[in-house]
């Protein structure tokens, strides 16, 4: 699963991280990933691109470590079971280090 961090933007201190998520499949109905930011200040996430995947019912984000990468785990939950080609979320969150292109891990 691949997370390219396409755009970092920076208003005061609040930092945005657009993520397009690619080559990933649900389980269940259940979507997870990691988007690493190098913050573990609260986020707020929303979806903002939705190519073939089903009808997205709840967004859940939190702040979070995988191994030595801070950033932000995304739970999505989607109207049925079944993959998609893309998917994008923006991710707000103070103390963003700036960064180009990041791997996402399944959470």
């Amino acid at each position: 699963m691949r997370c390219f961090l396409s755009e970092i933007l920076y208003s005061h201190e609040m930092g945005t991280v657009i993520a397009t998520v690619q080559g990933i499949e649900p389980v269940g109905d259940r979507l997870e990933f990691f988007v690493p930011t190098g913050s573990l200040e609260p986020p707020i996430v929303c979806l903002a691109e939705n190519n073939g995947f089903p009808e997205v019912r709840s967004v859940y984000a939190k702040a979070a470590q995988r191994q030595t990468q801070r950033g932000v785990r995304v739970t999505l939950l989607l109207a049925e079971a079944r993959g998609g080609d893309s998917l994008v979320v923006n991710v707000f969150q103070a103390d963003i280090e700036s960064s180009g292109a990041a791997l996402a891990h399944r959470a």
